[in-house]
């Protein structure tokens, strides 16, 4: 019974006393495109993740800002006394 699997063909020709020869190598790719498939996967996760990041953090800016509190605060002072000074 045949079965597909995914397919990599390479061919070669060589030329012989008996004239052109074609030479194929066939590989199965199976586990190649599993791992594509799982790194695909991972990154899109990773990009979820990243944009999680993102929205979080804005919001404890958002609420370090407001509250006047916290390192977010605390940054925002530091920056404005700085730039003060170099008026």
């Amino acid at each position: 019974m045949a079965r597909r699997f995914p397919s990599e063909i390479n061919s070669s020709p060589l030329q012989t006393e008996e004239g052109l020869l074609i030479t194929s190598a066939i590989r199965d790719i199976s586990e190649r495109k599993r791992a594509e498939q799982r790194i695909a996967e991972q990154t899109q996760q990773l990009h979820e993740a990243n944009r999680e990041l993102r929205h979080l953090s804005s919001r404890i800016v958002a609420s370090e800002t407001k509250s006047g509190e916290g390192l977010a605060a605390s940054c925002m002072t530091a920056r404005a006394n700085i730039w003060r000074r170099s008026r």
